[in-house]
């Protein structure tokens, strides 16, 4: 791993101003793509427990709290309501970082999966590539996931369909 991440000095003020323990975060997105040597991160999204949003933001659309650090929508990866927790949590789901979590990234791989923004596309070819050539990437996990999402999103639709919840 390259053990770099730019903007980690503007999430360490983050946390400072907020008063936010970085245990109650992970982070997602680009970060981890740098932090394996994929690509350089554009800035730094987190996810933040439930408790910490309700009680600092009051939102579950996106808050972008400084120039490069946002906290992305709540249910990141669209698995259910309470998986950023779970994510932040259970540490079979993210690794240390200094004093940060970190996502798996297995997690970014399902996460820009189903995307289809031209970066995530791109990403996805870079995330193949690492892991043709590595020996950490866990399968089994991403099947998992990938399973989890899509029993969400199929009972998303009967929902909507049948106006159950």
């Amino acid at each position: 791993m390259n053990k770099k991440i730019s903007f980690i000095d503007e999430l360490s003020l983050f946390f400072e101003q907020y008063k936010i323990n970085s245990e109650d975060t992970c982070i997602v997105g680009s970060s981890v793509l740098a932090l394996y040597n994929i690509r350089k991160n554009n800035d730094i999204d987190l996810i933040i427990t439930n408790k910490i949003r309700n009680s600092f933001f009051g939102t579950d659309k996106s808050i972008k709290v400084s120039k490069n650090i946002e906290i992305v929508p709540k249910n990141w990866l669209n698995i259910h309501n309470d998986f950023d927790d779970i994510i932040i949590n259970n540490p079979k789901y993210h690794h240390k970082y200094h004093d940060y979590k970190v996502a798996r990234i297995e997690l970014i791989f399902l996460h820009k999966s189903f995307s289809k923004k031209n970066k995530a596309i791109s990403d996805r070819k870079l995330l193949k590539s690492y892991i043709k050539r590595s020996h950490c990437f866990n399968k089994r996990m991403l099947y998992f996931l990938f399973f989890q999402y899509k029993v969400n999103y199929l009972l998303t639709k009967i929902k909507k369909m049948t106006n159950y919840g």
